[in-house]
């Protein structure tokens, strides 16, 4: 059991360790830290220190946390590795007592949903740690730099809120196999998801019609080799976080959503929808990321539209299989394919515009996506009634 006043602990020492930081390091951001902390102190008011707590603690808990530690492994550089370790266990747990306060308690499924946005978002947003004698090609280095662990949090923070928000964590609902129609419908929905990654991967380094529908050059797909990230590690630790904290991202809103929209028409489309805007829009952050994540403003538009495709297919191959790490799978080998694109493979004069290549795939994975939902609606609706029924309450669509 966790000490009920654990939390006030944790907020009077990154109190005194906001002042130590703004006394060495005099800095706008060390001192807003700072007094945002001493705010979330004073206030009586609960639902104010909440806000408070929800909007801007995370950020602050994670980020003086990180700053300390690279001051420490640059002060003992001989042995940062051990450092480095301490610090992703720590970033695993440090954020717990804040969410116990101040996110489990909230009711209203709305409000559930928004806070669980801004700490996906704060989370994934905050630095890494930078050691300074780390081979910039090693394990540690790919894995540092990917953010996995930050990743990690939120995948912890949304386990533990879908129990503590009174749902079961459901992710490998069962598939009755015995109907001959649901295995040839679920295998051949994988083959073509797969034939299809390939095919989205591949049209955009086609330089002939050709190589857009077949006769795919897989030499242009290395890890090794890839354009954007040359330690294979982060690649792979990349394509992972992403497979991971997004996919239980969309789980735990299709969740909140269908819950939001009870009583209303097409619920169901309504919440595959909007859960999929929501994972479209998140990556506008990548606007502001830095190399190699960074986009254009085109680029991110770009983006949102054909993520918005993607995060259809995913909703309703997630409603339908019921089975989270399919998704997760999914997403990861994806993933895997675009981070892996060879210089190449990015050069030379392709077949298809942008605007040409965007609308063709997201119209793609929205027409895989509505085959899959009509084919099998009723399974679908009978998952997500399972994933939103709550212990000793039963929902009625």
């Amino acid at each position: 059991m966790m000490p009920k006043n654990l939390f006030q602990i944790q907020l009077y020492l990154n109190i005194l360790l906001g002042f130590v930081l703004v006394i060495k390091y005099p800095n706008f951001i060390t001192l807003l830290y700072l007094m945002i902390l001493i705010l979330s102190s004073i206030f009586k008011r609960k639902v104010i220190s909440q806000i408070i707590n929800i909007i801007f603690l995370p950020i602050i808990f994670m980020d003086q946390f990180t700053i300390s530690l690279q001051l420490i492994m640059l002060k003992f550089k001989e042995i940062s590795v051990l450092f480095l370790c301490i610090y992703y266990i720590g970033i695993l747990v440090l954020d717990i007592p804040l969410i116990k306060e101040s996110y489990f308690v909230i009711k209203k499924p709305v409000f559930r949903l928004l806070a669980s946005i801004c700490f996906s978002l704060v989370a994934t947003s905050t630095k890494i740690i930078l050691p300074s004698n780390l081979n910039s090609n090693s394990f540690l280095s790919g894995l540092n730099n990917s953010a996995l662990i930050n990743g990690m949090v939120v995948v912890i923070y949304i386990y533990f809120a879908i129990k503590n928000w009174g749902y079961e964590v459901r992710c490998n609902l069962p598939i009755d196999f015995l109907k001959y129609k649901n295995i040839i419908i679920l295998v051949v929905t994988m083959i073509l998801s797969i034939w299809f990654c390939f095919f989205v991967v591949f049209s955009s380094v086609a330089i002939n019609y050709k190589e857009i529908f077949g006769n795919w050059d897989f030499s242009l797909i290395n890890p090794t080799l890839s354009e954007k990230l040359k330690n294979s590690w982060q690649i792979y630790f990349s394509a992972i976080k992403a497979g991971l904290v997004e996919e239980s991202e969309r789980y735990i809103n299709l969740i909140l959503i269908f819950t939001i929209l009870k009583g209303q028409k097409f619920r169901l489309e309504l919440s595959i929808l909007i859960s999929s805007l929501l994972f479209a829009l998140s990556h506008i952050i990548n606007a502001f990321s830095i190399y190699p994540y960074k986009l254009s403003i085109e680029g991110e538009i770009y983006q949102v539209f054909f993520t918005f495709g993607l995060g259809c297919y995913l909703a309703v191959i997630f409603l339908y299989t019921g089975k989270l790490w399919i998704v997760i799978l999914f997403h990861i080998f994806y993933d895997i394919l675009v981070f892996s694109i060879t210089p190449l493979g990015i050069s030379g004069s392709l077949i298809l515009s942008r605007i040409s290549y965007t609308m063709m795939v997201t119209i793609g994975w929205l027409f895989l996506a509505a085959i899959v939902f009509i084919l099998n609606k009723k399974i679908i609706k009978e998952n997500i009634i399972l994933l939103t029924e709550r212990r000793n309450e039963k929902i009625i669509s």
